[in-house]
């Protein structure tokens, strides 16, 4: 049997919050009575990044923490309360995580991690000899961005892309698409809409698929390294000779998916673009923000306009009838009057089906309601056999 340690720091199953408080435990295994000498607690937080033997960090938060032993002290001969008896402990640790500090973070090269620190300085009652007790703890946080920033990034694209091979012409296609806007946050779907235009003869434009794909860029000194990782896909079709497809596709945001992270002088950062290309054809992207919390701004999931031709037009519930019954969109059946619209981004993606972390499960992840009377034409499993 191994020995067991004198103190050891006991965290959470889960993440801490940037900018909210929790309680960590400290065991403590003391065989002889002692003097607490000093008490030092912090919560530390660095950025690594390390390439082409280069090698850099950065602090981001060294917090010190509060240690309430004062309850389980004794008080000494001199009367003060510093006297730790013998025995086992089970003490509070309160921390209160910095509201500014990204989220832990691994990558290629380099990372983002926190740990919490306790040192104890002790000095036997009997014998007077001096110890330390030192413990420490990794732990997990999830960063806070703002999902509603004002960040004015480009959100409509357009070129005219030609390419030749051995004086043979292989491309010749326009191509445009926009989003929508540029700020999302994590389980939003992202609606690109616009058309690829097939302008050659006889060549057919295969797979053109749209993307969601982060970039990370470390830096250390005056070098710089960039790293991509792709989010997530979804493959639209191919584009004949001479022929228009119409791009108005939506993928969805992981809820898993980490936030943009734009701080200044810091050795990590990282940013994603929506892309749309055709293999050995053409990839454009453009630059899209994503956080993970709405700021003070109140915003709809919803919008509502006037005009029932915009992609973007949905009935406002107080509209629809009373007989249709809730459910998540698209499975809501309507009743027989005015026509139901749902904007295209509230459809989940098909390629790649995403579970958000720690047991959350959407709305509009469960499966359709069966209702009897308003569903859809379909028979039951007794139905069939009789």
């Amino acid at each position: 049997m191994g020995r067991k340690r004198a103190m050891k720091i006991i965290a959470p199953d889960r993440p801490l919050r940037a900018g909210h408080g929790d309680i960590l435990e400290v065991h403590l295994r003391i065989p002889n009575a002692v003097e607490v000498q000093g008490i030092a607690a912090h919560f530390e937080g660095r950025c690594r990044s390390a390439f082409s033997g280069q090698d850099s960090v950065n602090t981001l938060c060294c917090e010190r923490l509060i240690f309430p032993i004062e309850p389980v002290l004794l008080p000494s001969t001199n009367g003060k309360a510093n006297v730790l008896p013998a025995g086992s402990f089970r003490l509070p640790l309160p921390i209160r995580v910095p509201s500014h500090i990204p989220g832990t973070f691994t990558a290629k090269h380099g990372a983002i991690a926190y740990r919490v620190t306790l040192k104890m300085k002790l000095r036997r009652v009997n014998s007077q000899d001096d110890a330390v007790l030192e413990a420490e703890k990794d732990v997990d946080v999830i960063g806070n961005v703002d999902g509603d920033s004002s960040v004015s990034l480009e959100n409509s694209i357009e070129r005219h892309l030609k390419k030749t091979l051995l004086g043979f012409n292989r491309l010749d296609a326009k191509i445009q698409f926009e989003v929508e806007k540029n700020n999302f946050l994590i389980g939003e779907h992202i609606l690109v809409t616009g058309k690829v235009h097939n302008l050659h003869p006889s060549n057919i434009i295969k797979h053109v698929f749209i993307e969601l794909r982060q970039k990370v860029l470390y830096s250390s000194g005056e070098s710089k390294k960039t790293d991509q990782r792709l989010i997530t896909k979804l493959i639209c079709g191919s584009v004949a000779p001479e022929e228009e497809f119409a791009l108005h596709h939506s993928i969805q945001i992981p809820m898993d998916c980490y936030p943009t992270l734009d701080l200044l002088d810091n050795p990590i950062q990282v940013t994603y673009s929506i892309i749309v290309s055709s293999s050995g054809h053409f990839e454009l992207e453009l630059p899209v923000a994503i956080g993970n919390y709405m700021g003070a701004k109140n915003r709809k999931s919803i919008e509502y306009h006037d005009d029932k031709s915009n992609a973007y037009y949905c009935v406002p519930p107080s509209d629809c009838s009373a007989s249709v019954k809730e459910g998540p969109p698209p499975y809501s059946s309507p009743s027989q009057g005015r026509p139901f619209f749902i904007p295209i981004r509230m459809l989940h993606t098909p390629h790649r089906p995403f579970m958000p972390p720690f047991g959350y499960r959407s709305p509009q992840d469960f499966p359709p309601q069966y209702h009897y009377d308003t569903g859809p034409g379909v028979l039951k499993i007794e139905e069939i056999f009789d």
